[in-house]
Order: structure tokens, then sequence, then C-alpha cells
């Protein structure tokens, strides 16, 4: 049996006795000691897994993610092309209101309908004495006129209506309306009024409104309701 004199000659017991070493570690560290490194490398392990499973969580939300976007970014594309498809149909409903109604549309206006002219009457007109300055914009928008009506007013004096018809009247509306009518009164030398006719206007056409440079005539509500 070898003779332990120093701390070296321990040491050195440890060093060369594989046997002796063991059962002095044993001695030494507690259970829980000696299985820390296994069960160290069994909680590393677990959280190799955890990462791993997150990672591929995390690439299936992104994948899930974009799907949604995507869905999101063509039901606002559908949305848009919904509504301007109804759009479309309450400014063609508010077109056909209208000129089925243009003999009482002046009536209220405070006129009586002559005549509506449209088409090749309407651009011999413009041709017979062309406005300055008109753009090919212009003329293109003026031909194609929601309405121009030749009208007598409460004196039974001659006169033009120019009126745009659309579910909403907005700036645009009122614009071409006015527009028109200056043409008109260039052309013909006669008063010409500028109208449109609609279901409801927008708040930016108010103040023409009050100021009577446009006139409206509100279109009923059983104008756009399905016979």
């Amino acid at each position: 049996m070898t003779t332990i004199n120093t701390s070296d000659d321990l040491l050195q017991l440890l060093r060369e006795d594989p046997t002796f070493y063991a059962e002095a570690r044993r001695l030494i560290l507690s259970d829980e000691l000696l299985a820390l490194p296994e069960r160290f490398a069994a909680l590393a392990n677990r959280v190799d897994d955890f990462i791993e499973e997150q990672r591929t969580f995390n690439e299936e939300q992104r994948a899930f993610n974009e799907r949604v976007d995507n869905f999101m970014e063509e039901q606002r594309a559908t949305n848009r092309r919904l509504e301007n498809a109804i759009g479309d149909l309450r400014g063609e409903t508010a077109y056909r209101a209208s000129r089925d109604r243009a003999d009482e549309i002046a009536e209220e206006l405070g006129f009586i309908v002559i005549d509506i002219i449209a088409g090749l009457p309407l651009r011999e007109l413009f041709r017979s004495n062309p406005p300055p300055d008109f753009t090919s914009g212009d003329r293109r928008s003026f031909y194609y006129a929601d309405m121009i009506m030749r009208v007598q007013d409460s004196q039974g004096n001659p006169a033009y209506l120019a009126v745009e018809t659309s579910y909403t009247a907005d700036e645009r509306d009122t614009r071409r309306a006015l527009r028109n009518a200056q043409f008109l009164r260039h052309i013909t030398g006669l008063p010409a009024h500028a109208a449109i006719a609609s279901r409801q206007t927008d708040r930016a056409i108010q103040e023409l409104l009050d100021g009577g440079s446009i006139l409206w005539y509100q279109l009923p509500d059983e104008a756009f309701k399905p016979e």
C-alpha cells in the first residue's frame, strides 16, 4: 500500500491509480455533483431541441403572416374594384334617371325644356362659334356633356342649361357644368346656367350651391332602387 506523507504523494496517487481516484472522487463529490455533467448535457440537448422547434415555428409563422398579408392586399384590391363598380353603377343610374327626368329637372330649376342637344347637333353648335383657348380635352368633354338643354326661363326668354349628373356631385361635376355653361354663353350669346343633378353633394361644393353659382336638382331615392 502506498504511503502518503505529503500532498504531492496524494496528487501522484490520484494521477497514477484510477481506482483510488474514482473512490476519492465519489467521497468528495455528492451524487448531485457527479450527475451534473450528464444532466447539463441533457439540458443542453433539450435547449437545442427547443431552439430548433422555435426556429421552425418562426418560419411557419412568417409564412403564415405572408399569406395573411397577401390575402389582405387581395381583399383591399377586391374592395377597391367593388367600390369602383358600385360607383360606376350609381353614376350610370344617376345619368339615366336625370335623362328620364329632364323636363322635371328643368321645371324644378325654373325653366321649360325646349330641346335636349346631343351628338351631331351639339358638335355643330360648338363648331359654329368655338370658344377661345379651348383644349382638345375641353372640346371632347363638352361633346359628351351629360345634358345640354335649350330652355326658356320664367319670362319666356331663351337660355341654355348645362347639367352634370352624379350620385354624389363633387368639384369635378361643378367644374364641367360651369365650363360648359361658359362655352354656351360664348357660342350662342344667350344666358347659360350650370346645374348638377345628384342624390347627394360633396361638402366641397356647398359654397357654390349657397352662392347660386350652381343650381342643384336632388334626385329622389327611388331613382336608385330596383324596379
